[in-house]
């Protein structure tokens, strides 16, 4: 409809795309229904169908282009829901352990948090602000040893 329409106007088509940057892909993958690791070949698929779309356009006799826009924000916004969702988690794990029935809070912790220089993730941080309790922090990776598991991956 589109090229027939632009065919009987003279019109000039462009073809554009939101490209989310790599972290904001990963937050939304889910919500896009990619898995995991999918993100850059999706993106990388959907610029060369469009690529090819222009040039049949263009073997057609019309005038076409092809526009991406890469939404850098969309970092930012990823960062602060990130945080604003562990920090709900550690509000939810202190409300339920501050409860008269515990002692003592033992957490894993998957440390995925971006900085390589922090040892606990975002969640467990919140946590250790929020809980009037003891709280044991144990790594991931030390955890499966102490479990004997060694097929248990971290939660990404």
């Amino acid at each position: 409809m589109a090229k027939s329409l632009a065919a009987a106007m003279g019109a000039h088509l462009v073809l554009f795309r939101v490209d989310l940057p790599l972290r904001a892909s990963v937050f939304m993958a889910p919500v896009m229904g990619m898995q995991p690791g999918e993100e850059s070949a999706r993106s990388g698929a959907a610029d060369e169908h469009m690529n090819d779309v222009a040039i049949g356009l263009r073997e057609d006799g019309l005038l076409a282009d092809v526009e991406v826009v890469r939404l850098e924000e969309a970092n930012e916004v990823v960062t602060e829901a990130r945080a604003r969702i562990a920090d709900w988690i550690g509000g939810v794990v202190s409300a339920r352990s501050d409860q008269d029935d515990i002692d003592l809070v033992v957490m894993a912790s998957h440390g995925s948090t971006a900085s390589q220089s922090v040892r606990w993730g975002s969640v467990c941080q919140a946590t250790m602000v929020k809980t009037k309790k003891p709280l044991v922090l144990v790594p991931v990776s030390q955890a499966k040893q102490d479990s004997g598991s060694s097929s248990a991956e971290p939660h990404p």
